[in-house]
């Protein structure tokens, strides 16, 4: 295996491991099996920056991750193989969404 002296250029280090390594990093959908292992990191970090949850009022969205209900939401799991690794909730672009399409249906 090569060194750090053997590397494609000066300056540049190349970590063989993540060479080696299969990468399968993927977006999918959010399931409803998803929100517990969501939640739990999610709210993690929250309390790491001194928020405390509140999954009843303002962090409903995050804390009914991956459920059906009424909030028009697009929620979606970064995997790594079968590992979760990160969440997106974007309320944003289905609203966006909603709009185009209402334009469309006006026009």
């Amino acid at each position: 295996m090569p060194t750090q002296e053997h590397t494609p250029a000066k300056g540049l280090q190349v970590n063989w491991a993540l060479t080696l390594m299969k990468i399968n990093i993927q977006i999918r959908k959010a399931r409803p099996e998803d929100n517990e292992e969501v939640t739990d990191f999610a709210f993690e970090i929250m309390r790491s920056m001194g928020i405390e949850p509140d999954p009843e009022n303002i962090d409903y969205a995050l804390a009914t991750f991956g459920q059906e209900r009424g909030i028009p939401l697009s929620e979606f799991v970064v995997v790594d193989g079968e590992r979760l690794i990160g969440s997106i909730i974007d309320e944003i672009w289905k609203s966006i969404h909603q709009l185009n399409s209402t334009k469309s249906i006006l026009a």
